[in-house]
């Protein structure tokens, strides 16, 4: 998200390229994202583990191919758009703005997750949890699926 409104507000070359390691950090992190659900398989058998992975790739790549058109689109009619609409960024701007609902919803989980450490820490030791839950990360597959407990 940030790295897509550097594009469309930043209009200095020395600053883009400055602030360019921004734009790698989302490579980094659907790499961690895989590493995160394949940590999370110990609760959940090798089926649940794929499909996860599988909704993930395909969103992706649904990502990679609608992003590209709706970028050509932007950049190449932005002049024909409304006043404060008309400038080059617009399409990384619209990007940006698409991104939020992601943005949401990722905190929507941490916020889950954290809440169901806290509940897994408050538990007696002696009782047993409806839910299998990796206590060392605070996490497990059911947050990740929408699912919740």
């Amino acid at each position: 998200m940030t790295h897509f409104g550097i594009y469309a507000f930043v209009a200095n070359k020395i600053v883009i390229l400055a602030l360019e390691p921004i734009g790698a950090v989302g490579y980094v992190a659907s790499i961690a994202i895989m590493a995160i659900i394949s940590g999370t398989s110990e609760s959940a058998g090798p089926k649940d583990q794929g499909t996860l992975l599988g909704t993930l790739n395909g969103l992706k790549m649904l990502a990679s191919v609608v992003g590209p058109f709706l970028l050509a689109a932007f950049n190449t009619n932005y002049k024909t758009f409304p006043a404060p609409l008309n400038w080059p960024g617009v399409g990384f701007a619209f990007l940006a703005i698409v991104m939020v609902p992601a943005f949401i919803m990722s905190g929507t989980l941490l916020v889950r997750a954290r809440a169901s450490r806290a509940e897994v820490h408050k538990t007696p030791s002696g009782s047993a949890s409806s839910v299998s839950t990796d206590v060392s990360r605070g996490l497990d597959c059911q947050d990740f699926a929408g699912e919740s407990s």
